[in-house]
């Protein structure tokens, strides 16, 4: 079963405090541009520390971290078989054996099975037909992708459905960010089956 690691009530407080504090102190100096940088760094720090704790507490070994957007990432512990996806502050832990089924949805269109996700991940590079870009007068056409989203259906009648986004925001399929995105869906995916053979 599913097993939940909220978030340090104090540790928010205390980052939020230390924001809300340099951009004040941003405001009066009119300094807002370094000091904002300077309160990111210790915003991501914060973060780091939380996951970290937030994992040694659960008794989380991981071996596998996968990134999936900004600071949200996909983990894996092959010693405990279990599966791990932090976002938003919070850490879902699942047991391999828990996980019932796992679908790719892509602008969209849901591909469930392994011939339909292959058939998904090998369409991934060409994307969804997009705009027409003005260039000298010729008109020339580019792929993009809006979403590109994981769901994995897990044995929880509270909270059956984890979704793990990669894409939530319209990207070119030439650009570095659809790429990466890609990248990481094809090793979530391809762990995913693993698991699944080793159930």
């Amino acid at each position: 079963m599913m097993k939940k690691d909220y978030a340090s009530i104090g540790t928010t407080i205390i980052a939020l405090f230390i924001f809300m504090l340099f951009v004040m102190v941003a405001i009066e100096q009119e300094i807002l541009g370094y000091i904002s940088f300077v309160a990111i760094i210790i915003g991501f720090v914060f973060l780091n520390m939380d996951r970290r704790d937030k994992m040694e507490k659960a008794d989380f070994l991981v071996i596998r971290e996968i990134r999936t957007r900004f600071y949200d990432h996909f983990l894996v512990d092959e010693a405990n078989k279990k599966i791990g996806v932090y976002r938003g502050f919070k850490l879902e832990i699942f047991d391999f054996k828990d996980i019932v089924s796992y679908s790719l949805e892509k602008d969209g269109k849901t591909y469930l099975g392994s011939r339909a996700l292959e058939t998904a991940i090998g369409g991934l590079a060409f994307g969804t037909l997009g705009a027409f870009i003005g260039s000298a007068g010729k008109r020339q056409v580019y792929e993009e992708c809006h979403s590109l989203t994981i769901y994995i259906t897990v044995k929880d009648m509270y909270n059956p459905t984890i979704s793990i986004d990669l894409i939530r925001h319209r990207a070119k399929t030439s650009s570095m960010r659809y790429k990466k995105a890609v990248k990481r869906t094809r090793e979530i995916l391809a762990i995913l089956e693993i698991i699944e053979k080793m159930k």
